[in-house]
């Protein structure tokens, strides 16, 4: 069993072959994901961590972060941890725009939290907050690249829950270090 969403970091034709039963308890962890997701946004847009280090060091810089209240966030992926990250986000005023080709525009769960579906394209752009929650596939893998982290507004921040081969991440160092956008968190990473 898998505690974790999706079975591509197992051999399943292996398993089948060995007679081995492999299971997965979809949706069973979107809630932690969820909270994971705004916990690592909140720290980033806050810059937790620097104040964090800095007042370990013995100063006392007060720089203010950015609130979250009223930013537009963008969902890559409107399963069921996309949509528990939205729900968590309701307190906050957010706008809060996905892509995911799989769901329907009038998906109850989508319109009951007023998320409104948009192109990729379209929700690098608008989005201030950008949360990956997109499965490692053929066709999602490095679809965060120097072309998509450039649509995004220099101010963005990403936080990837999902599958660390969706982002090329040498692509994403040297926008962060270039200043394409302000700031990303990694959970999952393309090798761990």
């Amino acid at each position: 069993a898998r505690a974790g969403v999706g079975l591509d970091n197992i051999d399943v034709k292996a398993a089948n072959a060995a007679g081995v039963v492999v299971a997965a308890g979809l949706g069973a962890n979107a809630v932690s994901v969820g909270e994971l997701t705004l916990g690592l946004a909140l720290a980033l847009l806050r810059n937790i961590p620097t104040h964090d280090q800095q007042t370990r060091e013995g100063k006392w810089v007060r720089t203010p972060g950015r609130e979250l209240s009223g930013l537009t966030w963008g969902l890559l992926g409107c399963g069921a941890t996309g949509v528990a990250t939205a729900r968590l986000l309701q307190g906050f005023g957010c706008t809060v725009v996905g892509y995911d080709p799989f769901v329907q525009a009038d998906d109850s769960r989508l319109t009951a939290l007023n998320i409104t579906l948009h192109s990729f394209d379209d929700v690098l752009r608008v989005s201030d907050v950008v949360s990956i929650h997109m499965p490692s596939t053929p066709e999602t893998n490095g679809t965060i690249n120097q072309r998509s982290l450039a649509l995004m507004k220099p101010s963005a921040i990403v936080v990837n829950v999902g599958r660390g081969e969706v982002i090329n991440e040498s692509d994403l160092l040297s926008a962060l270090q270039g200043g394409v956008i302000a700031g990303a968190a990694l959970d999952v990473r393309a090798q761990e």
